[in-house]
């Protein structure tokens, strides 16, 4: 039961985080003056304070005995940050203002140069602590390393389906219903509230979760696989950046596709949501497939890691192979959108929007399963090579 509590609690986490990158993408439309460096900003926003806070967090994640306490007060600073948001923005405006009229001579590219770096420096902090959510509550969950990987996937894949929901219903019912920052002060009462069932759990021991007694993540009574390949240092490195250039890859499909959706589809939010939806759901399922499907099928063959090694090759060519695929799809995308308006689809705004979607899908979809059945499985490489559950998702991660 009380795994089901923090499960659903993650779900809310990833909604909220999702319904904050869709309105702060609009709100900052109208600071950097084009939707494209809005989303631009946003995303590396988001990229840059997931990856430090992940970094950092989750080593220091593995000395602290009641990681549930901690991610309980992540909850809190994401929610109260993002509360704060409304006047930052003011004052965003206003520092602008003033940084520009100040005999500094910024202008032409400087000036978006200056719009672009001050939009990143409001997004780090609350994005920072988003990044060290994922290792906080596996840290919470996990005991020993052979179960990392599944647990990695199923978690990530909640959380990441959460997003996709908050994603979606903040494009279409909240923002519409609510306005923007109306929509902000729900994703807050998210926040907290999941803060509040993760700090009533966390006054019991973190043994209770798991039934058994925590030890260290690289104590002496975690279960180690071998580190097989990952003996040799120079490999590791190797790995890394290979992996490192997989999340480039995965990013600059994101921002390619929502650029190619909206110049098709205009410069709405819908655009930006649909994209931004399907992506999700992807990488939320495929994580999920991992979880259910591809550890299962890797334990079958021994569970080492050079089996782990060749999914991930595979995982990486099939990713390939099927944006390519999308790639030459794209480019019939306007004739397909004529033909949809030509239908008549747009005098049912329902049925125009899930037109849309279809076309996003078709494209998006392949590529970000196996990006989502990636990560838990580098995880449990990674995580099994360190003997660290935090240290090893916030490196991965």
């Amino acid at each position: 039961m009380k795994n089901v509590v923090l499960t659903t609690c993650f779900f809310l986490s990833g909604f909220a985080g999702l319904v904050y990158e869709v309105v702060w993408s609009r709100q900052l439309s109208y600071f950097l003056g084009t939707t494209t460096y809005a989303h631009t900003a946003v995303i590396a926003a988001y990229m840059i304070g997931l990856a430090a806070g992940s970094f950092f967090l989750g080593r220091w994640i593995d000395r602290v005995k009641n990681p549930l306490r901690v991610y309980a007060l992540l909850e809190i600073g994401i929610g109260v940050y993002a509360a704060l948001t409304p006047w930052m923005l003011l004052l965003l405006q206003e520092g602008y203002v003033f940084l520009s009229g100040s005999g500094a001579g910024v202008t032409g590219q400087g000036a978006h140069v200056l719009r672009f770096v001050l939009a990143l420096a409001l997004l780090l902090p609350p994005t920072f602590l988003m990044g060290g959510t994922l290792p906080t509550m596996i840290r919470a969950m996990v005991i020993q390393l052979p179960e990392l990987g599944k647990v990695t996937g199923r978690l990530y894949g909640v959380n990441t389906l959460g997003a996709t929901v908050g994603a979606g219903m903040a494009g279409y019912l909240l923002i519409p219903g609510l306005g923007l920052n109306g929509t902000i002060f729900f994703a807050v009462a998210m926040n907290l509230l999941v803060a509040l069932g993760t700090g009533f759990l966390s006054r019991r021991r973190v043994c209770e979760l798991a039934g058994e007694e925590p030890t260290e993540a690289g104590g002496s009574d975690v279960d180690p696989m071998e580190a097989g390949p990952l003996r040799s240092r120079g490999f590791e490195g190797l790995f890394l950046v290979g992996f490192g250039i997989s999340g480039f890859a995965a990013l600059l499909y994101q921002v390619a596709w929502i650029r190619a959706f909206i110049l098709v589809i205009g410069g709405s939010v819908y655009a930006f949501t649909i994209t931004l939806t399907t992506y999700l759901a992807g990488i939320g399922l495929g994580s999920l497939l991992y979880a259910r499907v591809v550890e299962r099928m890797i334990h079958r063959h021994g569970g080492g890691d050079a089996i782990r090694l060749r999914t991930a090759a595979v995982l990486e060519i099939l990713t390939g192979f099927s944006a390519l695929v999308g790639l030459s799809l794209i480019a019939k995308l306007p004739m397909a959108f004529l033909m949809g308006y030509r239908s008549g689809l747009p005098e049912s705004f329902v049925g125009f929007q899930l037109y849309i979607f279809i076309l996003c899908f078709i494209i998006v979809f392949p590529p970000t399963l196996f990006l989502g059945a990636l990560f838990p499985l580098i995880v449990s490489i990674w995580g099994r090579k360190s003997k660290r559950i935090g240290k090893g998702i916030g490196v991965v991660y």
